[in-house]
């Protein structure tokens, strides 16, 4: 008898704790931050269980970049992320035409480690070219804005789409 009252419990304990784990909701800060940008990210996110593992960051301003950088004529976003598990920052970048995520930082590396915890400035990068500060040479060309994070006073790294990818490309400032 004791022994089935205490199954019992357990099982209501149990219960109890699925049932409120599908309860909680986001904070509400997530909630704003959400509330904030473009409605056709929300389900994108979703999609992928994007809040199982992250959240939108509003330690960078502005929290989130909004421009054409794949070039197909629909704008895409990108926004400033933290990895609940680790605590390390990253980006999503969002594709608005396929809705396809990339995740860059925030755990997984991108060729400059796996945090982006140092940007402070991030900016669309609207010039077509890069031009060295020291002998104003192009040293790249791109064919969409490309999104540019900068590390401090002598490096910035740019995320530009290749056509079937996005890479990085590191600016000695």
């Amino acid at each position: 008898m004791k022994a089935t009252k205490i199954c019992l419990l357990i099982s209501i304990v149990l219960n109890f704790y699925s049932y409120s784990q599908e309860l909680i909701e986001k904070s509400e800060k997530e909630k704003l931050l959400e509330a904030r940008i473009p409605t056709w990210v929300i389900p994108v996110l979703d999609k992928v269980h994007f809040s199982d593992t992250y959240y939108i960051s509003d330690t960078i301003n502005p929290f989130y970049l909004e421009s054409d950088f794949t070039g197909d004529n629909v704008d895409d976003i990108v926004l400033f992320i933290i990895n609940k598990q680790n605590n390390k920052s990253g980006i999503v970048i969002i594709n608005g035409k396929t809705n396809i995520s990339f995740i860059y930082g925030a755990g997984k590396d991108f060729g400059m480690g796996d945090n982006m915890s140092w940007v402070k400035i991030w900016n669309v990068c609207r010039d077509k070219s890069i031009t060295s500060l020291k002998d104003g040479k192009v040293e790249m060309n791109f064919k969409n804005p490309a999104i540019k994070v900068v590390r401090n006073e002598s490096i910035a790294a740019y995320f530009y789409w290749t056509g079937k990818k996005y890479k990085t490309y590191n600016q000695a400032l």
